[in-house]
């Protein structure tokens, strides 16, 4: 499916939309590659549709021919509390408050949600993005457990270890950074190259995920990376390390 049809099949959804609903429709647009104007063919359709209230439609994800459709559904009121929400997943969420394909926007929603992401990210606190850091620091070290704990008796569970550890390792570089991405490939080839990452960091990430790897060598590398990422972590006085019961209050 090619750029132009893709496009056409947002805009008869979005049709259908407001046919069906009127104007409990504040407005409908594209999220992701299509409204970077990155997508390929077999890229997916990921459409926002925005509701004067819960209650008026639901997301849904469905395929339809070559692609995927991916149609979240969201009131306005939760979506513009969205997007000053600062979490584990913020690198790699945050990109849709800038980036998008309007398609309805008779109240110009859209320019208010971005007006509502800048707003927030300029007077977001930095505890918030410590917190969210943490959360993925922590994790990343979990699932290299879960990688090491898997060695020998399934390497398909280690892969899948080191693949979740991986992407926590960018969260939280990203975190860091401060960085939006694309999506979580970019987060992936990207991360190693922000400003603060870890001299070994990035070598060792290209080796766990290389495709040629040994399950053995892939576990040694993921957990190189993130004991690199752990002792920039500590270095920098990212709180990541609880020492007693009041760390958690």
């Amino acid at each position: 499916m090619d750029r132009a049809e893709r496009i056409q099949l947002a805009r008869d959804i979005s049709d259908a939309f407001i046919e069906r609903h009127g104007e409990a429709i504040l407005a409908t647009g594209i999220r992701g590659s299509v409204a970077r104007q990155e997508d390929v063919e077999q890229s997916n359709l990921n459409m926002v549709v925005v509701t004067s209230s819960p209650d008026v439609a639901v997301s849904r994800a469905l395929l339809y021919g070559p692609i995927v459709v991916e149609l979240y559904a969201v009131d306005d009121t939760a979506y513009l509390e969205d997007a000053h929400i600062v979490g584990p997943w913020w690198p790699v969420r945050a990109d849709q408050f800038s980036h998008h394909l309007a398609l309805h926007d008779p109240n110009e929603f859209w320019r208010s949600l971005r007006a509502a992401y800048e707003e927030a990210m300029t007077a977001q606190p930095d505890d918030e993005f410590l917190r969210a850091e943490t959360a993925n620091i922590a994790q990343a070290v979990s699932w290299a457990y879960k990688a090491r704990a898997a060695a020998g008796n399934s390497d398909e569970m280690a892969r899948l270890a080191i693949a979740e550890g991986a992407l926590r390792a960018v969260l939280a570089m990203g975190l860091r950074a401060r960085f939006v991405f694309k999506n979580v490939g970019h987060a992936l080839r990207f991360a190693p190259q922000l400003p603060g990452a870890p001299a070994g960091f990035g070598p060792a990430m290209q080796r766990a995920l290389a495709s040629g790897m040994e399950t053995d060598e892939a576990i040694g590398a993921i957990e190189d990376a993130i004991e690199a990422l752990l002792e920039a972590a500590v270095a920098n006085n990212v709180p990541v390390i609880a020492e007693g019961a009041a760390d958690f209050l």
